[in-house]
């Protein structure tokens, strides 16, 4: 059993895939006329080609947890056993990108929050306490981590200011 995860425009899906030998439908051996070192033609047998059959026998969607009864209904036990396992390593591949990609925009979440506060949302004393406290978890996390906080930078001289940015520092 063969499992192939097809991204589409619209749905992803694992395909289930059966490779099946059948000896019935493997092409009988064919006469081809060849010739030999000193130009005589002669009738060989090429025999058939021995192969296996893939036939595609359900799908899923990518993004299930588990196949449903009737996903799994053409499958054997085997079958569904190696179906676990691999939706198994694709649960953890998913979970790993959502952490990866929920790290990766911590910072671009949290700018965006602090440019729409200033420039006047309004925020609950709730939601301003939940900010502080997400914050704080963050730090800590950081800290345990490994990462230390980097030095305040010198801010620059008003001159070198556009006149936004030293409107704000006078706000």
């Amino acid at each position: 059993m063969q499992f192939r995860v097809v991204k589409g425009k619209h749905k992803d899906t694992i395909q289930f895939i059966r490779s099946i030998y059948d000896k019935a439908q493997t092409p009988k051996p064919r006469m081809v006329k060849a010739k030999t070192a000193d130009g005589q033609e002669v009738d060989v047998e090429v025999p058939g080609v021995r192969r296996s059959k893939q036939t595609l026998v359900g799908s899923m969607n990518y993004y299930s947890d588990a196949p449903t009864a009737e996903e799994t209904a053409k499958l054997t036990e085997d079958e569904i056993a190696e179906l676990n396992v691999f939706l198994t390593a694709v649960a953890a591949e998913r979970e790993t990108a959502r952490k990866a990609s929920a790290v990766r925009l911590a910072a671009v979440g949290i700018y965006t929050a602090a440019d729409y506060i200033l420039s006047g949302a309004s925020v609950t004393e709730t939601q301003a306490a939940e900010i502080f406290e997400a914050m704080s978890k963050m730090s800590k996390a950081l800290k345990k981590a490994g990462h230390t906080k980097p030095p305040k930078q010198d801010p620059a001289p008003a001159s070198q200011m556009n006149s936004n940015e030293v409107q704000m520092k006078l706000e």
